[in-house]
């Protein structure tokens, strides 16, 4: 586990409570209780099959949680490109199949925004292709962007 403080980041681990020696085989990371924050599972061989920690600091942060879907349902957003810019700064996601050993991330996009209040900019290319931006979003939700629909439909 990595803390960034200004333009440099420092393992923090131990002081996080994030320091054990047991075998993780998968780590996820995900919004498991819905208060928008990212808390993590790790899938270990032996002792401890599932660790879970919440993630309980408290903080003015903004986030902004994206599902991308296709409108006529049936096709995963697998591939999916999101490009979120906030404040003048760009973040980028892709939807993934894995991202971990024995492990499967949620499909959608978490974007930490810090101090940055919003509104976003989120531009999508889409696996067929196509390609759309979605301007002026609220921060601190999570919400649907529909291939082919105009702004967010809250989650």
């Amino acid at each position: 586990m990595f803390t960034r403080q200004a333009d440099r980041f420092f393992e923090t681990a131990h002081a996080l409570g994030l320091n054990d020696d047991l075998d993780g085989r998968s780590v996820v990371a995900a919004d498991l209780d819905n208060d928008g924050d990212l808390d993590l599972v790790m899938r270990n061989l032996k002792e401890k099959p599932f660790q879970i920690w919440e993630n309980t600091f408290t903080t003015n942060a903004h986030y902004v949680d994206i599902y991308p879907v296709y409108s006529k349902g049936g096709r995963s957003p697998i591939g999916a490109r999101l490009d979120l810019t906030c404040g003048g700064a760009t973040q980028v996601r892709q939807i993934t199949a894995g991202n971990s050993f024995l492990s499967q991330s949620p499909q959608h996009a978490y974007f930490g925004l810090g101090g940055c209040a919003g509104p976003v900019e989120v531009a999508i290319a889409w696996p067929d292709g196509a390609k759309e931006i979605h301007r002026d979003l609220p921060v601190d939700m999570k919400m649907r962007l529909i291939k082919g629909e105009k702004g967010p439909v809250p989650f």
